[in-house]
C-alpha cells in the first residue's frame, strides 16, 4: 500500500497555541521545525476548524495581505469562496483530500455546507509562507455581484 502524502505528515511541528477567530473559526497554530530541530522562520502550520461561514457575516471576505496559505481539507464539506474586485465570485468545492492555495491579497471565505450539529466542521491543515500574523488580515465587505467597496475592517473589529 502506498503512503498518503498530506501537509501534516510532511512537516515536523513545534509547540502549538490555540486560537479563535470570531465565532466560527478556531484551531491550533504550530511553529514548523527544520530538519535540525530549529524553528523555521519562513513558514508555519495550523490545524483549523470552521463551522458555518468564516467570516460569519455573509458580506465579508477575509484578505491575508502577507502570506500565501496552502490548505488541505481534512474533514467535512464546504466551499472556498473567492471574490474578485470585478465583482465576480468563484466557488471551489471542498472535501477531505482537496488542496487549495490562497495567494496574498486574495479575497476569500470558508463556507461549511451543512450547518447543523450532526455534520463535521470544515477542517483543514494550513501552511502559511511567511508565517501567519493576525495583523496582516483585513476584512472587506462585498455585495455579492457588485465590486469591492472600500470598507475594510481589521481582525479585532470583526471579533468584537
Amino acid at each position: 500500500m502506498s503512503e498518503i502524502h498530506t501537509l501534516r505528515n510532511s512537516v515536523s511541528l513545534g509547540e502549538g497555541a490555540e486560537f479563535r477567530n470570531g465565532e466560527t473559526c478556531e484551531g491550533v497554530a504550530y511553529a514548523l521545525l527544520t530538519s535540525e530541530g530549529e524553528v523555521d522562520p519562513t513558514r508555519d502550520f495550523a490545524r483549523i476548524q470552521v463551522t458555518r461561514r468564516y467570516p460569519l457575516d455573509g458580506l465579508l471576505y477575509a484578505q491575508n495581505n502577507g502570506s500565501q496559505e496552502r490548505v488541505e481539507v481534512t474533514s467535512g464539506e464546504g466551499y472556498l469562496l473567492r471574490a474578485k474586485t470585478s465583482g465576480y465570485m468563484s466557488r471551489i468545492a471542498l472535501r477531505p483530500g482537496v488542496v487549495v492555495t490562497i495567494e496574498p491579497g486574495e479575497l476569500f471565505a470558508w463556507w461549511q455546507t451543512a450547518w447543523d450539529d450532526t455534520k463535521e466542521p470544515l477542517g483543514f491543515d494550513m501552511i502559511c509562507t511567511p508565517p501567519f500574523d493576525p495583523e496582516q488580515y483585513t476584512y472587506i465587505s462585498i455585495d455579492e455581484g457588485i465590486a469591492v467597496n472600500d470598507n475594510e475592517r481589521k481582525l479585532d473589529e470583526v471579533q468584537s
